[in-house]
Parts: structure tokens; C-alpha cells; sequence
């Protein structure tokens, strides 16, 4: 079975930086990275997806959360299936906070455009008792 990405990144809006255990990063705040960075925060299971709590990612000016999340998926594929259904939309219990405001209520979603020092926190869906 074959995953689908909602849109393909391309190498001119990215420029992926990682923490390294040279320079730890808690995920309160970014690192400088040639002025411009954008933490993506990652929670439960993505972090075990991942190997780390945040992707730190230097984004172009017109780049969207899509844009980000794509390039993520593109680095960790197993996040596609933990983030989106099989027709690309996200799925219902995902959450994704832009600055802490849920991104199902802001105008564009997903397509939300990010500048530098945006932080974005990932929830995926989880259940217990």
C-alpha cells in the first residue's frame, strides 16, 4: 500500500535543521537558524515516530503548514498514516495548534501560511481510560 502526501514539498521553501544532542532544544523555544525558525512540536506517539520532541525548520516566506508537514512526512514517513486519512484530509482527532489557536477554526486551515518564530504543536489522536 502506497501513502499519499497532500502536496509535494520541493527543495526551494525548506530548509530542514534538526536539535542535535550538541545543542539540545526542549521545544520552548527555537534556535536561530539563518533568522528565520519555525518549531514543530511533536506529542505521544509522534515523538516515538520521530526519535525527538521537535523538528526545527527554516521556512521559505510563502510557506504553508501543509508545506511543513509534508516535509516532515517526507523525513518520517510513518507520519502519514498517523496524521492524515487515505484521501489526504486530516484526520478528525489530529490537532494541530499555529501559536496555540486550533487550526480547524483559522480562515485557511491547513493551507494557513507560517513566518518565522511560529511555533506548531502536533497532537495525534489518543485514547485511554
Amino acid at each position: 500500500m502506497r501513502c499519499i502526501i497532500p502536496t509535494a514539498p520541493t527543495a526551494s521553501v525548506f530548509a530542514p535543521h534538526f536539535s542535535s544532542p550538541e545543542e539540545p532544544n526542549d521545544g520552548r523555544r527555537a534556535r536561530a537558524y539563518d533568522g528565520r525558525m519555525l518549531s514543530l512540536n511533536l506529542y505521544a506517539t509522534l515523538r516515538a515516530i520521530c526519535g525527538q520532541k521537535t523538528l526545527e525548520l527554516s521556512p521559505a516566506e510563502s510557506a504553508t503548514i501543509r508545506d511543513l508537514l509534508a516535509l516532515a512526512i517526507s523525513e518520517h514517513p510513518a507520519l502519514q498514516a498517523e496524521l492524515f486519512e487515505r484521501d489526504g484530509q486530516l484526520r478528525p482527532h489530529t490537532n494541530i495548534l499555529k501559536n496555540g489557536r486550533n487550526i480547524r477554526y483559522l480562515e485557511r486551515a491547513l493551507d494557513e501560511h507560517v513566518t518565522a518564530g511560529d511555533r506548531l504543536d502536533v497532537f495525534p489522536a489518543v485514547a485511554g481510560g
